[in-house]
């Protein structure tokens, strides 16, 4: 689900993470090199395999945003899969 952009967006994702030292740190300081508030965060382990994570984020800006597309490229080689739920104004 997705609406225009309006300036004041929040978007949703959803990483696939391998288990690794540093790989939830890797993720933030490409959110820091963008200056980019992530609003929630949380991880949910996947078919009961520990070594596998989905982490779920909220962030402001909406996914056409120039910015938002850049930190999206950027999140792409740190993750097995980087899926956008969403973009919607905040509420």
């Amino acid at each position: 689900a997705s609406t225009q952009s309006t300036g004041q967006d929040k978007t949703s994702i959803v990483l696939f993470l391998n288990d690794r030292q540093g790989a939830l740190l890797d993720i933030v300081q490409i959110f820091v090199k963008y200056n980019i508030n992530i609003t929630q965060i949380n991880s949910k382990m996947m078919n009961n395999n520990a070594e596998e994570q989905a982490v779920f984020i909220d962030f402001d800006g909406h996914k056409e945003d120039e910015k938002i597309k850049h930190l999206l490229q950027d999140l792409e080689p740190h993750a097995q899969s980087v899926r956008i739920i969403g973009s919607y104004a905040k509420f």
